[in-house]
């Protein structure tokens, strides 16, 4: 236990001011630590959000806080859940600090910061709080450079504890800290021990020990492992850090690749009893729908529930089905009904849905939208979760509404007018875009549209006619091209200068080298974006590209979506193999465009 007075005994000694954290200068640390302790909730968030924001990096306020948070979770007179927290925010900063993509972007005091601090966090398993025990063996899942003394210490609080919660994360604790560690001693002691865990009394500690294991031998895919989840899943109601949905979601995670077992927990949890495990089983069918193209096959469950008399359930069941974009075709007119559902957030959902599959049954209420006050969609993508706010971008629900352009275009005018959001008007603009040229001159040629916003609309239309290139400019642009391909250092920029070198002299062996190799990031969602313009580029070079057909071909082929993840993986998984259809017509059959270099602009 840490006296209150001396809980900040030092903390104005640290230069703060020339410290920093996700926001700029660290100076804002003491006093937010403070209000903290004194009570204000909303003081410790902003530290948290400072300190940490979206992880992948650890500040130099990083190490020089950690002894305060330390003393946080030590005082036992502080409320539990500061306690707990502080414990938290220590295990997301070692968890960046293991992490980060670069080690340049971890201060270099932090791991020695961290190594002081597990001795002090390995004694509060002990604590007489359980949120304290629990938040303890969070942190410690990170202490790998003590693998053999923490997995010592876990093993032995397992023993004594009492909470079937604690039991739980320290196990996991256990599982992170032997994935990591090169020590085979540990390794050796630990299995043991983990595989022994699998017919615990405590059904959450069965579960925790088969997760621990899949992670541990990917190789060694025990069938008896996925009976037990299953058993655990659906025979049990998960308290303190392993709800039902959380619970299922890192199941689903920790059976890894294997679709099978994943698409049968989820009809198994969409089938359950529970509203809990029903909710639960969404979560994981949406996951196995935005990662494999077969796991459609799990519609006919999701679809089963779209009248279920739980919100929650509904809601997602629509956003599933809505996601699935072709795949949700059968049931098309299930989302037709549901257009004017009492429950806004469904309705919006089942228009998004209709609007996928091209369906005009959706042009009204999406009319409707347009001329309200605002529209219900957002303006960006987005790419993760599958929470209840994760809202489609506008542009990718009007994306294939092109062929009821008619019944839309003064609706969309009119918002073009009227609406004072930047990101709005870019979000309309983007989605006719995608439309018939003709629609795109008829927004153009409206009356009262102000003049910036024309001439972005113009910029636009596809370029026709173009002028004679200069040719100084001609070979100003052969020679950075050239420059960069012979520039180590401009790796990442060397397939559009092959490309462009391609297209303006003809020489497509660099170019076709460079672009094969981006195809690898077909199955990387970060840089995917590199591999659509490799796509597409080759399907230009036409015949000469012959070399890229068959990982063309083999990308067909995969089970896998072709998509960053997220609501729009399935559209975009189609759109993507749609594009490597194109491009494999181009190529093999010298399709419109193919190898017509001086055309490629």
């Amino acid at each position: 236990m840490v006296k209150r007075s001396k809980l900040f005994a030092g903390l104005d000694g640290v230069p703060w001011e020339r410290l920093s954290h996700h926001y700029g200068s660290a100076g804002d640390v003491p006093s937010l630590l403070r209000a903290a302790v004194r009570g204000d909730t909303e003081s410790w968030y902003t530290l948290v959000n400072h300190l940490r924001h979206q992880g992948g990096a650890v500040f130099s306020a990083g190490p020089a806080v950690v002894p305060f948070l330390v003393r946080l979770a030590e005082s036992a007179d502080l409320k539990v859940w500061l306690r707990s927290e502080a414990l938290t925010l220590i295990a997301e900063l070692a968890e960046d600090g293991r992490r980060a993509l670069s080690p340049r972007r971890v201060d270099a005091a932090w791991p020695l910061a961290w190594a002081e601090a597990v001795p002090r966090v390995t004694r509060l398993l002990g604590d007489p709080k359980a949120a304290v025990r629990e938040a303890a063996a969070l942190a410690l899942a990170h202490a790998v450079h003590d693998a053999d003394e923490v997995c010592a210490a876990l093993r032995s609080a397992f023993a004594r504890e009492k909470k079937p919660a604690v039991r739980v994360e320290i196990v996991r604790a256990v599982g992170s800290v032997v994935l990591v560690d090169d020590d085979h001693v540990v390794r050796s002691s630990c299995l043991p021990w983990l595989h022994g865990l699998v017919t615990h009394d405590i059904p959450e500690v069965r579960l925790a020990a088969v997760l621990a294991l899949r992670r541990l031998e990917p190789e060694y895919r025990d069938p008896a492992h996925f009976t037990i989840a299953v058993e655990v899943l659906l025979g049990t109601e998960f308290t303190g850090r392993w709800p039902a949905v959380r619970a299922a979601r890192a199941t689903a995670k920790g059976l890894g690749e294997h679709r099978d077992e994943r698409v049968a927990l989820a009809e198994r949890l969409i089938g359950h009893a529970s509203a809990r495990h029903r909710l639960a089983g969404l979560n994981v069918a949406g996951e196995a729908l935005m990662t494999w193209r077969s796991a459609v096959s799990l519609l006919p469950a999701v679809a089963s529930l779209l009248d279920d008399p739980h919100k929650r359930i509904r809601r997602l069941s629509v956003y599933l089905l809505a996601a699935a974009g072709p795949g949700a075709e059968p049931w098309a007119d299930e989302l037709a009904a549901l257009v004017d559902d009492p429950d806004a957030r469904v309705a919006e959902m089942a228009v998004w849905g209709l609007a996928h599959l091209g369906d005009e049954r959706c042009v009204p209420a999406v009319r409707s939208y347009l001329t309200g006050m605002r529209a219900p969609y957002g303006t960006g993508g987005v790419r993760a979760g599958w929470d209840f706010d994760s809202r489609p971008a506008l542009h990718h629900v009007l994306r294939r509404m092109g062929p009821f352009a008619s019944d839309l275009l003064p609706a969309i005018r009119l918002r073009l007018h009227e609406s004072g959001d930047g990101f709005e008007r870019g979000s309309l603009m983007n989605a006719i875009g995608w439309w018939d040229p003709a629609v795109l001159r008829t927004v153009i040629d409206g009356e009262d549209l102000p003049e910036p916003l024309r001439q972005q609309l113009i910029d636009l239309l596809p370029r026709s006619g173009a002028p004679e290139p200069d040719p100084d400019a001609v070979r100003a642009d052969i020679e950075a091209a050239r420059a960069v391909l012979n520039d180590p250092m401009e790796r990442l920029d060397q397939p559009d200068a092959a490309f462009t070198l391609w297209r303006l002299t003809g020489e497509h062996q660099p170019a076709v080298r460079l672009l094969v190799a981006e195809l690898k990031w077909l199955r990387a969602p970060a840089n995917q974006s590199r591999a659509w313009g490799a796509i597409n580029d080759l399907g230009r070079i036409g015949p000469p590209a012959a070399v890229a057909v068959p990982a063309l071909r083999a990308a067909l082929e995969d089970d896998r979506r072709l998509a960053r993840g997220g609501p729009r993986a399935c559209v975009e998984d189609e759109e993507t193999r749609a594009d490597i259809r194109t491009a494999l017509a181009r190529i093999e059959g010298g399709g419109p465009g193919a190898g017509k270099a001086d055309e490629a602009a």
